[in-house]
């Protein structure tokens, strides 16, 4: 058994990972790094490094996309390093206890992501008081104290009582109660449709709704990607930006260029920069990383707005969001330059609906699967060589790779939101807001047939024979039928007067309910 200290610094290592994560500031809280600290913790930095090297090459196909949770790798190699070395065992033992105890930490990472919503539901209620300061809070504290801490707490048992308590209690849940955790995943999934339908409301209308469903089906029936998706609906966008005249009451300037002002300062961008860190710090299935947007913008908001003006801006920066975390600082730029011209909510609202569909394509497979899998495959390969330089190599590029792509992105954003606000003027608010709904329902009908994961079990089935699967039948019909009725019902209740917060947790019980009967699955 390990002692007391050495499984409170193994749980303190844990918080700095997981907040690392979040923060996607570097890879701090990868295997072949997670090994090396916990075999120094644990008094053997070698074995630590070569376990964490092996970990490293078992879980390196596994990114979260989306509100997808695969197994947490860096809880299964802390736990199966320390008991290892407390054996004497070495890799044999490690690995045997690494991949189950990273797919016990799948189901308690879910459990974090399902209670921090309250964190976000209290910045609601401080924020239509105008206490921006305590709204801040809620999401500075959600990160540690339930997301990073919760992980932390099952890192500090399993070190200190060994794995096999913990390994047990998933033992015990897979015979006893083997539908609690995919009750539990299908409840949260629930989930997602309801931020998704908060966001819709906006879009559910005539003018929008075709080019909702027209995502939806490339996605779902055809399986074309994100970023295919948003190219079509950027060029339908710019279609009719091209080639639809306006009215007279929508026209503007009648083309003549404007001198747009700048009055962001460095220190502004700078400081959304940093703030931009901790975006997934408050991160909840509900409205994922809404609150941690609203912490990056918030304050410029309230520079160039009043209190009541930044308070109806804040509420649709509350809505949901979610991307790449470092494409991400590509919409704040442009976010700045908007909020900086006092452009309209729905301009803004827009953008940021349009953008995060593509921009989640873009980073997830350039920087969440290529670039971090060559990155700490040849860390790896390298711990696994005994080589200390590896894990070094892990950090040292990440770090660089990270920052430096949120700093050009974020610049870049917010010069090309000056060159929109200036065509915007030239061309009316209109068009480009019409032209940018189009991109953004398009993307939003991606995102709930690529990430919204809803099906059914149900069979009918004649002595050993299965003659009828429903999800068959469903599929046949249209595949993610079931995420499409669910968003459907969740935009009809919002719109019966039922609050978000209600709608959340009816969808979660009902969810969770109809999958312990097995309904759903």
């Amino acid at each position: 058994m390990a002692t007391v200290i050495q499984a409170l610094l193994c749980a303190i290592y844990t918080v700095l990972a997981y907040q690392d994560a979040l923060m996607q500031f570097s890879h701090f809280h990868v295997p072949t790094i997670a090994g090396l600290i916990t075999g120094a913790i644990m008094g053997d930095v070698t074995t630590g490094l070569i376990i964490g090297g092996t970990c490293e090459l078992i879980f390196i196909g596994i990114y979260p996309v989306g509100g997808a949770r695969p197994p947490e790798p860096t809880v299964g190699t802390i736990i199966g390093t320390s008991v290892a070395i407390e054996t004497g065992m070495g890799i044999e033992l490690a690995l045997p206890i690494a991949v189950p105890i990273a797919v016990l930490g799948a189901q308690v990472f879910t459990l974090v992501l399902t209670a921090s919503v309250v964190f976000i539901h209290a910045a609601d209620r401080y924020h239509e008081e105008g206490k921006f300061r305590s709204a801040y809070w809620m999401h500075l504290i959600a990160g540690p104290l339930m997301i990073s801490g919760g992980m932390a707490l099952l890192v500090f048992i399993g070190v200190w009582l060994g794995a096999e308590p913990v390994s047990a209690f998933n033992t015990w849940v897979a015979t006893n109660a083997p539908w609690l955790w995919g009750a539990l995943g299908v409840g949260a999934s629930c989930m997602v449709p309801v931020g998704l339908a908060a966001l819709l409301r906006i879009y559910w209308n005539m003018r929008y709704i075709p080019f909702f469903l027209i995502g939806f089906t490339l996605a779902a029936v055809m399986g074309v990607g994100i970023v295919p998706i948003a190219l079509i609906g950027g060029a339908v966008g710019l279609i009719f930006y091209v080639y639809v005249k306006l009215t007279p009451a929508t026209q503007t300037d009648g083309g003549s260029k404007v001198k747009v002002e700048k009055k962001i300062t460095s220190s502004d961008l700078w400081g959304a920069f940093w703030r931009h860190h901790i975006l997934q710090n408050s991160w909840c299935f509900e409205r994922m990383q809404a609150l941690g947007y609203y912490y990056a913008i918030m304050p410029v908001v309230e520079k160039f707005f009043t209190k009541e003006e930044a308070v109806e801006r804040g509420k649709m920066h509350l809505e949901f969001y979610n991307t790449h975390p470092s494409a991400s600082a590509l919409v704040l730029g442009i976010n700045l330059a908007l909020t900086e011209q006092k452009q309209p909510i729905d301009v803004v609202r827009s953008m940021k609906n349009g953008l995060i569909g593509p921009m989640a394509g873009i980073g997830d497979s350039l920087m969440g699967f290529a670039a971090r899998a060559i990155i700490v495959s040849i860390g790896a390969s390298m711990a696994l060589a005994g080589n200390f330089m590896g894990p070094i190599l892990i950090l040292a590029v990440s770090l660089l790779m990270f920052n430096g792509v949120k700093w050009l992105l974020m610049t870049r954003g917010y010069k090309m939101g000056l060159g929109i606000i200036d065509e915007m003027r030239r061309g009316g608010v209109e068009k480009v807001t019409t032209a940018i709904g189009i991109l953004g329902s398009m993307a939003i009908g991606t995102i709930l047939a690529t990430w919204v994961s809803i099906t059914t079990p149900l069979k009918y089935v004649v002595g050993e024979i299965e003659l009828v699967s429903l999800q068959a039948v469903l599929d046949g019909m249209l595949p993610k039928l079931l995420p499409l009725i669910t968003l459907v019902l969740a935009i009809t209740a919002l719109r019966k007067g039922l609050t978000i917060t209600k709608t959340m947790i009816l969808f979660f019980l009902v969810g969770a309910l109809l999958a312990a009967v097995g309904i759903l699955g």
